[in-house]
């Protein structure tokens, strides 16, 4: 079982979920807690899913936690190797990690540096401060692995 962090469990603002969810068309959160899971059907370790060691689905959503990232990416092109599934992660934009250069770079279709800061969501309420980096979308598209594209957007 992860060992996770408070700060673990700032959930996806709705407006910013929204926003790529009209994109992305996401059937599945893979990473979630019941009270904020974006998706109807989603893993949750409170109901004993471990998104980590289950099957994904055709089009998923990933905003993993931000204190191990690694094994959700691995996981998402393992999926996207194997199982032909399409993912979009929120993550921190850090390029300076050895995650970003091992396996963002590498296997990502689009990596997106966007516009800004979100406030992320605790317990229903914005979170009480910014943090103290931007964010990044990373997209694994089995149907575009090779053709990669880094562009800077909104999410707003």
């Amino acid at each position: 079982m992860q060992k996770l962090k408070p700060t673990d469990f700032y959930e996806t603002p709705p407006e910013v979920f929204n926003y790529f969810n009209k994109e992305f068309n996401f059937n599945f959160d893979v990473c979630a807690e019941i009270a904020t899971a974006k998706c109807p059907d989603f893993y949750s370790l409170e109901r004993g899913e471990d998104g980590l060691k289950l099957p994904w689905k055709h089009r998923n959503w990933c905003n993993p936690p931000y204190s191990n990232v690694v094994p959700w990416l691995r996981k998402g092109i393992e999926e996207m190797n194997q199982n032909n599934r399409f993912s979009v992660f929120l993550l921190k934009a850090d390029p300076s990690t050895k995650w970003f250069h091992d396996l963002v770079y590498p296997f990502a279709s689009e990596i997106r540096f966007l516009k800004g800061r979100i406030r992320f969501v605790l317990k229903g309420e914005p979170a009480p401060w910014l943090p103290p980096w931007g964010s990044m979308l990373v997209v694994f598209d089995p149907n575009n692995r090779w053709n990669q594209e880094i562009t800077v957007g909104d999410f707003k």
